[in-house]
Protein backbone atom coordinates (compact mmCIF):
# COMPACT_ATOMS: atom_id res chain seq x y z
CA UNK A 1 0.00 0.00 0.00
CA UNK A 2 1.28 3.49 -0.86
CA UNK A 3 0.24 6.47 1.25
CA UNK A 4 -0.14 10.12 0.29
CA UNK A 5 3.19 11.08 1.83
CA UNK A 6 4.96 8.65 -0.52
CA UNK A 7 2.86 9.15 -3.65
CA UNK A 8 0.44 11.79 -4.86
CA UNK A 9 -1.83 8.96 -6.02
CA UNK A 10 -2.02 6.40 -3.19
CA UNK A 11 -3.23 2.90 -4.04
CA UNK A 12 -3.97 -0.47 -2.45
CA UNK A 13 -2.78 -3.66 -4.16
CA UNK A 14 -4.95 -6.72 -3.44
CA UNK A 15 -4.07 -10.19 -4.73
CA UNK A 16 -7.10 -12.14 -6.00
CA UNK A 17 -8.09 -15.21 -4.00
CA UNK A 18 -10.90 -17.27 -2.47
CA UNK A 19 -13.28 -16.16 0.28
CA UNK A 20 -11.33 -15.65 3.54
CA UNK A 21 -12.34 -16.92 6.94
CA UNK A 22 -14.80 -14.88 8.98
CA UNK A 23 -13.17 -12.11 11.07
CA UNK A 24 -13.93 -11.19 14.68
CA UNK A 25 -17.26 -9.63 15.59
CA UNK A 26 -17.70 -6.12 14.28
CA UNK A 27 -15.06 -6.52 11.57
CA UNK A 28 -15.08 -7.40 7.86
CA UNK A 29 -12.48 -8.76 5.44
CA UNK A 30 -12.14 -7.30 1.93
CA UNK A 31 -10.92 -9.47 -0.93
CA UNK A 32 -11.06 -9.79 -4.72
CA UNK A 33 -12.66 -13.05 -5.88
CA UNK A 34 -10.29 -14.90 -8.23
CA UNK A 35 -13.22 -16.42 -10.16
CA UNK A 36 -15.45 -13.38 -10.73
CA UNK A 37 -12.71 -10.74 -10.34
CA UNK A 38 -15.06 -8.63 -8.20
CA UNK A 39 -14.41 -6.82 -4.92
CA UNK A 40 -16.20 -8.58 -2.05
CA UNK A 41 -16.44 -8.52 1.74
CA UNK A 42 -16.94 -11.24 4.36
CA UNK A 43 -18.48 -10.29 7.72
CA UNK A 44 -18.07 -11.89 11.15
CA UNK A 45 -20.94 -14.29 10.42
CA UNK A 46 -19.15 -15.59 7.32
CA UNK A 47 -21.68 -13.94 5.00
CA UNK A 48 -20.15 -12.99 1.66
CA UNK A 49 -21.36 -9.94 -0.27
CA UNK A 50 -20.32 -8.34 -3.54
CA UNK A 51 -19.31 -4.69 -3.29
CA UNK A 52 -18.47 -4.20 -6.96
CA UNK A 53 -21.44 -5.33 -9.07
CA UNK A 54 -20.36 -3.85 -12.38
CA UNK A 55 -19.25 -5.68 -15.50
CA UNK A 56 -16.17 -7.85 -15.05
CA UNK A 57 -14.30 -10.61 -16.78
CA UNK A 58 -16.27 -13.82 -16.47
CA UNK A 59 -19.76 -12.34 -16.84
CA UNK A 60 -20.64 -13.80 -20.26
CA UNK A 61 -20.48 -17.36 -21.57
CA UNK A 62 -21.87 -18.95 -24.75
CA UNK A 63 -21.80 -22.59 -25.87
CA UNK A 64 -22.60 -23.44 -29.48
CA UNK A 65 -23.15 -26.52 -31.59
CA UNK A 66 -20.70 -25.92 -34.43
CA UNK A 67 -19.76 -27.82 -37.57
CA UNK A 68 -17.46 -30.13 -35.60
CA UNK A 69 -20.31 -31.79 -33.74
CA UNK A 70 -22.94 -31.38 -36.44
CA UNK A 71 -26.67 -31.93 -35.98
CA UNK A 72 -27.98 -33.73 -32.87
CA UNK A 73 -30.85 -36.10 -33.55
CA UNK A 74 -33.77 -35.64 -31.16
CA UNK A 75 -36.15 -38.48 -30.28
CA UNK A 76 -39.84 -37.64 -30.66
CA UNK A 77 -41.86 -37.11 -27.46
CA UNK A 78 -38.63 -37.15 -25.45
CA UNK A 79 -36.93 -34.35 -23.54
CA UNK A 80 -33.27 -34.44 -24.55
CA UNK A 81 -30.33 -32.48 -23.13
CA UNK A 82 -28.50 -30.52 -25.83
CA UNK A 83 -24.77 -31.14 -26.35
CA UNK A 84 -22.25 -28.55 -27.52
CA UNK A 85 -18.77 -28.64 -29.03
CA UNK A 86 -17.72 -24.99 -29.01
CA UNK A 87 -17.15 -22.36 -26.34
CA UNK A 88 -18.11 -19.46 -28.58
CA UNK A 89 -17.56 -16.93 -25.78
CA UNK A 90 -15.71 -18.03 -22.65
CA UNK A 91 -15.57 -15.42 -19.91
CA UNK A 92 -13.35 -17.66 -17.80
CA UNK A 93 -13.75 -19.01 -14.30
CA UNK A 94 -14.41 -22.69 -15.28
CA UNK A 95 -18.10 -21.90 -15.84
CA UNK A 96 -18.44 -23.86 -19.10
CA UNK A 97 -18.51 -27.59 -18.33
CA UNK A 98 -18.37 -29.43 -21.67
CA UNK A 99 -18.08 -32.84 -19.98
CA UNK A 100 -21.60 -32.43 -18.57
CA UNK A 101 -22.92 -29.96 -21.21
CA UNK A 102 -23.79 -27.26 -18.70
CA UNK A 103 -22.88 -23.96 -17.09
CA UNK A 104 -21.87 -23.85 -13.42
CA UNK A 105 -22.71 -20.59 -11.63
CA UNK A 106 -19.43 -19.06 -10.36
CA UNK A 107 -21.15 -17.02 -7.64
CA UNK A 108 -24.53 -16.41 -6.06
CA UNK A 109 -26.51 -13.76 -7.93
CA UNK A 110 -28.93 -13.02 -10.75
CA UNK A 111 -28.29 -14.26 -14.29
CA UNK A 112 -29.93 -14.11 -17.71
CA UNK A 113 -30.11 -17.32 -19.74
CA UNK A 114 -30.75 -17.53 -23.50
CA UNK A 115 -31.36 -20.73 -25.48
CA UNK A 116 -31.72 -20.76 -29.28
CA UNK A 117 -32.84 -23.92 -31.07
CA UNK A 118 -32.89 -23.98 -34.90
CA UNK A 119 -34.74 -27.11 -35.95
CA UNK A 120 -34.69 -29.27 -39.05
CA UNK A 121 -37.72 -31.30 -40.13
CA UNK A 122 -39.90 -32.00 -43.13
CA UNK A 123 -43.07 -32.13 -41.00
CA UNK A 124 -43.89 -28.61 -39.82
CA UNK A 125 -46.75 -27.29 -37.71
CA UNK A 126 -46.01 -29.44 -34.66
CA UNK A 127 -45.72 -28.60 -30.96
CA UNK A 128 -42.21 -28.42 -29.52
CA UNK A 129 -40.76 -27.48 -26.15
CA UNK A 130 -37.50 -25.88 -25.04
CA UNK A 131 -36.44 -25.82 -21.39
CA UNK A 132 -33.69 -24.09 -19.44
CA UNK A 133 -33.06 -26.11 -16.28
CA UNK A 134 -31.36 -25.31 -12.99
CA UNK A 135 -30.26 -28.66 -11.61
CA UNK A 136 -33.12 -31.07 -12.31
CA UNK A 137 -35.80 -28.37 -12.25
CA UNK A 138 -37.22 -26.74 -15.38
CA UNK A 139 -37.00 -23.04 -14.51
CA UNK A 140 -37.89 -21.64 -17.95
CA UNK A 141 -40.11 -24.14 -19.81
CA UNK A 142 -41.55 -22.82 -23.07
CA UNK A 143 -43.84 -24.45 -25.63
CA UNK A 144 -43.99 -23.26 -29.23
CA UNK A 145 -45.46 -24.28 -32.56
CA UNK A 146 -43.31 -24.96 -35.59
CA UNK A 147 -44.33 -22.97 -38.69
CA UNK A 148 -46.76 -24.29 -41.27
CA UNK A 149 -44.42 -23.78 -44.23
CA UNK A 150 -41.94 -26.59 -44.69
CA UNK A 151 -39.55 -24.42 -46.70
CA UNK A 152 -38.60 -22.35 -43.65
CA UNK A 153 -37.54 -25.25 -41.44
CA UNK A 154 -33.85 -24.78 -42.23
CA UNK A 155 -33.76 -21.37 -40.55
CA UNK A 156 -36.75 -21.60 -38.22
CA UNK A 157 -36.15 -21.73 -34.49
CA UNK A 158 -37.31 -21.15 -30.93
CA UNK A 159 -35.64 -18.54 -28.74
CA UNK A 160 -36.05 -18.92 -24.96
CA UNK A 161 -34.79 -16.45 -22.36
CA UNK A 162 -35.39 -15.53 -18.75
CA UNK A 163 -33.88 -14.40 -15.43
CA UNK A 164 -32.47 -16.90 -12.93
CA UNK A 165 -31.54 -16.54 -9.27
CA UNK A 166 -28.57 -18.88 -8.87
CA UNK A 167 -26.48 -20.03 -5.94
CA UNK A 168 -22.77 -20.60 -6.43
CA UNK A 169 -22.33 -24.11 -7.84
CA UNK A 170 -25.80 -24.36 -9.43
CA UNK A 171 -25.67 -25.89 -12.89
CA UNK A 172 -27.77 -24.75 -15.85
CA UNK A 173 -28.65 -26.90 -18.87
CA UNK A 174 -30.67 -26.70 -22.11
CA UNK A 175 -33.28 -29.33 -23.09
CA UNK A 176 -35.55 -29.83 -26.11
CA UNK A 177 -38.65 -31.99 -26.69
CA UNK A 178 -39.54 -31.94 -30.42
CA UNK A 179 -43.04 -33.31 -29.86
CA UNK A 180 -44.66 -36.11 -31.83
CA UNK A 181 -42.70 -35.81 -35.07
CA UNK A 182 -39.55 -37.75 -35.96
CA UNK A 183 -36.41 -36.67 -37.78
CA UNK A 184 -35.97 -33.42 -35.82
CA UNK A 185 -32.48 -32.22 -34.97
CA UNK A 186 -30.73 -29.52 -32.96
CA UNK A 187 -28.72 -27.94 -35.72
CA UNK A 188 -24.93 -27.65 -35.70
CA UNK A 189 -23.35 -25.70 -38.51
CA UNK A 190 -20.36 -23.61 -39.54
CA UNK A 191 -22.94 -20.94 -40.35
CA UNK A 192 -23.59 -18.91 -37.19
CA UNK A 193 -27.21 -18.18 -38.15
CA UNK A 194 -28.23 -21.83 -37.87
CA UNK A 195 -26.25 -22.96 -34.83
CA UNK A 196 -27.92 -24.14 -31.64
CA UNK A 197 -26.60 -21.82 -28.91
CA UNK A 198 -26.89 -21.46 -25.14
CA UNK A 199 -25.80 -18.28 -23.32
CA UNK A 200 -25.50 -17.31 -19.65
CA UNK A 201 -24.94 -13.69 -18.52
CA UNK A 202 -24.26 -12.66 -14.94
CA UNK A 203 -26.03 -9.38 -14.11
CA UNK A 204 -25.36 -9.01 -10.34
Amino acid sequence: MTKASDNAFPSLLITEGTEPSAPAAGKQRLYIDSTTHLLKATNSSGTDRTIEAGAAVGNLWTMAKGAGLGDQTLTNNTLTQITFDTAAIDGGGSVIDHANERFTAPATGFYLAFAHWPWGTTTPSQAANVEIRVGATAMIPVGRMMPTTATVTTFGGIEVSGALSLTSGDFVTMWVNPGAITGVVARGSATVAIRTTFTLVRIT
